[in-house]
């Protein structure tokens, strides 16, 4: 080294300035001046107090120096040891990844696991790690179940790393050393029904024989043994973790996404269903409606969600129990609810159209429903979906048209009756059938433009409900053109592909009401009509 004694520890002072900052862009230019070599030597070194910068980082919960420091500066996690401070105490001849569990950062304990997998003699030497540090016995317990939670997180390749690491810990729970007691785990109750549920009214393991039991389950190739092991490591992380904690609460949200996404896949909806409605309870609070991250997850929950109650839809009622009316009611508040925040922010217009879609598969849903219902469930979903229409929200997906836009759109992808119950209801409930969208499309023209290889039955009866409820056939959009000119090209299309629609060619060929005709002559002439009544206003400009 050729930086004398003062100068080495000005510039270790600035790193580690920097990694408490986290400062990448002074890190950067500290690797850009000094050169790899030295900037290798800075980032392993340690403080007056025997702390590395690595440990610095993670005391102060600088995940992107910890990623920055790996990646960018070399520092070999898994041979690091040394000391560290948490909550005022002081441990010694810990790995970083002992650090990042006794400090329950999440993120940073993948990142180490991440550098770790495949590697057993360093699980092996991270367990040992922890058993031979200063730190609490009780505190070796949960760091080793802790650290056998992770592994299964990162990776289902890692369930039998995480037994021999929960059977550590349960060694080490009964194990008396110096004279100590046993200390059982105490389990308390779970917090909720819901919670309960979710997890399959399973229980967290206590003795080696029910580790015992789980492994002997991993031999088998049937019935996905890896969900109970992640069964267990969410039981230990939300027992050990500090729910006033956002990102520990976070950390626990994201794993409970991907277990019920993983139930789901497995065709198990009625349990994914159970995971789902309990997230929904653990999101107030944490919807932080600006971060992306969160929001995409709520909304992946709210898809699994839905998705699971279509596919129970065809099944036998037996096997359906969380198919209720409760539970989709439920969700589509909360989706709707969650609609309104998101648009008050800046929010990434893939997870605007993708909601849009979810809120619009929940309907239908309902009203397929409909005739099952009894009357206070009827009102209940009637008196939500007439709030809604009433704040006139708009859909990307069709134009910035309404919800009458996008049910009609739907009916050119299925066969299924209940998009055109739908269209029925959403009359009744009074949207404006030649209601436009930003440019000037009514709900007929969006049935008009609906390819002719999608033409059926259930697009005629459409077109039939909006003209039985006064929609304008003649209201031209934006470019002036209106849908009873579409309708003709249609007819003209289906006739060159040798099909023949009777009803088509009855429609284009009705002679317009005598009110319609009057009001195109004096908007084609530029008749003043600003002294006529309000509602006849409307129904000139709409011609």
């Amino acid at each position: 080294m050729d930086t004398s004694d003062d100068d080495w520890r000005v510039l270790q002072s600035i790193f580690f300035a920097a990694v408490i900052s986290e400062s990448i862009t002074e890190m950067n230019e500290i690797l850009a001046i000094q050169g790899p070599e030295m900037a290798k030597v800075l980032a392993t070194s340690v403080d007056e107090q025997g702390i590395s910068p690595m440990m610095t980082a993670i005391r102060h919960e600088c995940f992107n120096v910890v990623a920055f420091l790996i990646a960018n500066f070399g520092v070999d996690v898994t041979g690091c040891h040394g000391a560290f401070e948490w909550n005022g105490t002081k441990y010694y001849n810990i790995s970083p990844l002992c650090a990042a569990i006794i400090s329950r950062q999440a993120d940073i304990v993948d990142e180490f696991i991440a550098v770790e997998q495949g590697q057993l003699d360093q699980v092996i030497a991270d367990m040992e790690g922890i058993k031979s540090s200063t730190i609490r016995r009780e505190d070796q317990i949960d760091a080793l179940e802790l650290m056998g939670a992770a592994y299964v997180f990162y990776s289902m390749d890692s369930s039998t790393y995480a037994i021999s690491i929960w059977k550590e810990a349960t060694r080490l729970r009964h194990t008396t050393v110096d004279g100590e007691p046993a200390i059982p785990k105490v389990i308390p109750p779970q917090s909720s029904h819901l919670f309960a549920k979710a997890m399959g009214f399973t229980s967290e393991f206590t003795t080696l024989e029910h580790l015992d039991q789980l492994e002997a389950q991993l031999n088998f190739d049937f019935g996905y043994p890896e969900l109970h092991l992640y069964t267990q490591a969410l039981l230990v992380s939300q027992r050990m973790s500090h729910q006033s904690d956002p990102e520990q609460h976070k950390y626990i949200l994201v794993h409970l996404c991907e277990y019920a996404d993983t139930f789901h896949d497995e065709r198990q909806f009625n349990r994914a269903i159970s995971i789902g409605m309990y997230m929904m309870g653990q999101f107030q609070g944490l919807e932080e409606w600006d971060d992306p991250f969160v929001n995409s997850m709520i909304i992946k929950v709210i898809e699994i969600l839905v998705g699971s109650f279509i596919e129970l839809m065809d099944l036998p009622s037996s096997d359906r129990e969380e198919f209720t009316f409760a539970n989709i009611m439920t969700v589509m508040e909360y989706t709707l609810e969650h609609n309104v925040k998101l648009r008050s922010v800046n929010y990434r217009e893939d997870d605007g159209n993708e909601l849009d879609l979810l809120i619009f598969d929940q309907i239908e849903i309902l009203t397929e429903l409909l005739p099952t219902l009894n009357e206070q469930e009827t009102h209940r979903f009637k008196r939500t979906l007439y709030h809604f229409i009433r704040t006139d929200y708009r859909f990307n997906r069709v134009g910035q048209g309404n919800l009458l836009h996008l049910a009609c759109c739907t009916c050119s992808i299925t066969t299924k009756l209940f998009h055109l119950n739908v269209i029925k209801l959403l009359l009744e409930l009074g949207v404006d059938p030649s209601a436009t969208s930003s440019n000037g499309m009514t709900a007929l023209h969006v049935l008009a433009s609906i390819g002719w290889e999608h033409w059926s039955t259930n697009i005629t009866d459409a077109i039939q409900l909006l003209l039985d409820s006064d929609a304008h056939i003649d209201q031209p959009d934006d470019e002036g053109i209106t849908a009873l000119d579409l309708f003709k090209l249609k007819e003209k299309e289906l006739t060159e592909n040798g099909i023949s629609n009777v009803y088509l060619q009855k429609l284009i060929h009705k002679v317009r009401p005598l009110t319609c005709l009057a009001a195109q002559v004096v908007s084609r002439h530029g008749i003043p009509f600003d002294d006529l009544p309000s509602s006849l206003i409307s129904f000139v400009n709409r011609h």
